[in-house]
């Protein structure tokens, strides 16, 4: 696989009013071999699973007595199933998911599974898990979504087995509306060597998107609404990520006016910022006025 890759996500801010029927709160689907050598004509496969859901919908309601015995999230929730490529030798999983975090402010549970595949080297498979009931939203509120993710399995130029980028942000961010926010959003992969950019998810109409398949359903926003964007037209012009924790020092910042690594499209702006993040520390980002 080339050296750029890409995580979709659809940002959406959530209203603070759920109805019966709205039960699906997002997931994420990534993978990796077991052994990146390739050895063979097939590989293993580990795919990882993770959805969230409303809490209170399912009899088998997410608690701590729950994440002890690892218990399933509902069931049956779905599958996850090949849509395009080589999917006679994809075998379709099951999307229910062990439950391993819950909230009771926003009546949220979130769980994840792993499976392993053996499927042959130089094949590509779009997975996807669809379903209905997305949250009562602007775009596409109690209406169908799809999580879709891409496994290619193609040997890189370095003659290893691709790995899929990982994210840990939140499956449902909530957002106050008029408001102008900045979401840092956590990321990496096992190839070092690959860079990580963001996209909006599309249907795969009118034009193709990468995966050759609907990515979102009835949830895919037709344009970003927001402010044009635009490059400052001054360079000293900077943007600063700050660490909480060690007091609000200043670990990263770029140049606006001609880092590469600030990009601008339409009404987004998006930072690819390379930086070793301490899981537990806090960071916020702030601009210079330019």
């Amino acid at each position: 696989m080339g050296p750029y890759r890409v995580l979709v996500f659809v940002f959406l801010a959530a209203l603070l009013e759920l109805t019966v029927g709205t039960h699906f709160r997002g997931g994420i689907i990534t993978w990796r071999a077991l052994n990146t050598t390739p050895s063979g004509t097939h590989a293993q496969i580990l795919i990882h699973q993770r959805y969230s859901w409303r809490r209170s919908y399912w009899w088998s309601m997410c608690t701590t007595t729950t994440i002890t015995n690892q218990q399933i999230i509902g069931s049956p929730t779905g599958t996850l199933q090949c849509n395009v490529g080589s999917c006679g030798s994809f075998t379709s999983l099951s999307a229910d998911v062990i439950c391993t975090d819950y909230s009771t402010l926003i009546d949220c549970s979130s769980g994840e599974v792993y499976d392993t595949l053996t499927l042959p080297l130089s094949s590509t498979f779009v997975v996807g898990f669809y379903g209905g009931n997305w949250l009562p939203l602007a775009i596409g509120g109690n209406s169908y979504w799809q999580v879709t993710g891409k496994i290619d399995l193609t040997v890189r130029p370095d003659g290893l087995i691709n790995t899929s980028p990982v994210t840990t942000t939140l499956p449902v961010i909530y957002r106050t509306v008029g408001v102008q926010h900045i979401h840092i959003i956590p990321m990496s992969d096992a190839d070092s060597t690959d860079t990580l950019r963001c996209r909006w998810s599309t249907d795969n109409t009118p034009t193709s998107n990468t995966n050759g398949y609907d990515e979102c359903a009835s949830v895919c926003a037709p344009s970003v609404n927001g402010m044009l964007m635009n490059r400052p037209s001054r360079n000293g012009t900077y943007v600063y990520f700050n660490d909480v924790t060690l007091n609000n020092t200043v670990v990263l910042k770029y140049d606006c006016g001609w880092s590469p690594n600030v990009i601008y499209s339409g009404s987004t702006m998006v930072i690819y910022a390379p930086f070793a993040w301490v899981p537990g520390h806090s960071y916020f980002v702030t601009f210079d006025s330019g």
